[in-house]
Formats: structure tokens, sequence, C-alpha cells
């Protein structure tokens, strides 16, 4: 039944935003996200590698270009511990490369089930920074495979489209691993995501990404529905910058 209520207050909230664009991240078993997909698993380049960029020739985007870095230009860092993200993608989307904020493959087999994994930069076993992700086109579904989680509701996960409009955010809703699939309903499209933490717990690890052409919809009652007015996580993100 939590579950389901928490379905409906969010419901409820994008149905407040006029015009919103609407998504649906899901839990499902890795079977369901990957079927068929191409996916990234960190292990086609060195362990060290910043900010790793990956071309897929096959899939629902033949020749799809995925870039990784710490940020969207646009959006600025709030100072931590966490060091987190405020503000809206500037159009059109288009990554920001900073060396206080980026991403880096880890081989560490402490932080991941399948080393090696994507990691911020200032990653620890608790805290971090935001990793992002841009596809250079639109796609109908990603799968993301994240963890090293240490508290619920202290990671986000948001979408966008190409323009850097917010499909939507969700917060992660389990301790250690969890395997996400991201689908847009508004038919625009995936362009970019952004996973950032809220609190000091909120450090995370990428593990893989799997870029698909649709992922099949679980039941009502297990969706959660992303609105761009997210009530909770705009307080966090109104919050005064730390010093």
């Amino acid at each position: 039944m939590h579950g389901l209520w928490r379905l409906l207050v969010t419901a409820a909230i994008a149905a407040t935003v006029p015009g919103a664009a609407m998504a649906v991240l899901a839990g499902y078993t890795p079977g369901e996200v990957v079927n068929a997909s191409p996916t990234i698993t960190f292990a086609e380049q060195a362990d060290g590698t910043p900010n790793p960029v990956y071309t897929l020739p096959s899939g629902p985007v033949p020749g799809l270009t995925v870039s990784f870095s710490g940020y969207f230009a646009g959006q600025t860092l709030l100072s931590g511990p966490p060091i987190s993200l405020s503000g809206t993608p500037s159009a059109p989307l288009t990554l920001v490369y900073d060396i206080g904020a980026y991403s880096v493959i880890s081989g560490d087999s402490g932080l991941g089930p399948n080393s090696p994994v994507l990691t911020s930069g200032a990653n620890d076993s608790r805290n971090g920074s935001p990793i992002v992700i841009l596809f250079d086109a639109p796609v109908p579904s990603v799968g993301l495979s994240l963890g090293s989680f240490h508290g619920i509701g202290v990671t986000a996960i948001e979408a966008y489209d190409a323009s850097g409009h917010s499909l939507g955010v969700v917060l992660n809703d389990r301790l250690g691993w969890r395997t996400l699939g991201l689908s847009d309903t508004a038919g625009a499209g995936i362009s970019g995501i952004a996973i950032y933490p809220l609190t000091v717990d909120g450090g995370f690890s990428l593990d893989d990404v799997y870029v698909a052409g649709s992922i099949a919809m679980p039941e009502p009652a297990s969706l959660v529905l992303l609105g761009a007015g997210l009530a909770g996580l705009g307080l966090a993100r109104r919050r005064p910058r730390q010093t």
C-alpha cells in the first residue's frame, strides 16, 4: 500500500504543473531491463579513465554517443558535503567538464558487484558528487544499475529532454543496489540523466547502463511517476549553499 500511496501523491503533484512532461521510473529485474539492449559496463575502457565516452554501434539508435561528466551547462554545484546540483540545464543539453566534479572508472571491487564501476571523482564510501549522462540523440528507454546506497531517499535520479527540461525525478527506494528502468512517456525521448546525492549518505556507484527501445511497464501500483514539481526535491534544491 505504501507504494500505491506514493504513486498517487506524486501523480497529484505532477498534475499541478501545466504542460509538465511525464516519464516513468520503476524497478525491474536486470533481465527485464537489458533485453536485447546495448550495454555499457565500464570494462570497455581502462581503470581511472575520467569522463568516458562510448559509441554504441547497435540498438534503438545505432551510432549513439553516450558521454559522462559531473553536471550540465546551466547547473551549478552546491558545496558539500554532499556536492549536489542546483538549477536547470541550458538548451541544448551540454556537459560541463570541471576538475572539481567529474566521473571516473574505478576497478575497486568494494564499490560494486561487477567492477569496474563509474563513480564520481569526489566519491568515497558515503559522500559523493553528481554524475550526468548525455545521449547525442534522444533514446526511448534507459536502464541503470545503481548502488552502494547507504540510506533510502538520499540519491536523486533525474531525466531531461534535449532542451534541458526535466522529465521528472525519483529518489532511491532501498539500500544496497537497484536496477532501474527509465522510459519517457511524453514522446520526446531521454537526452540526459543526472544522478546526484541529497545528503551526506548519498554516495553511489553506477555499474551498468543499458539503452533500450522500450521497457515493459509493470503494474500501476508499482510505478513511481516522475513529476517536474516534486515538492521534497524542490525543498532540497532551495537550501542555501554551504561554505
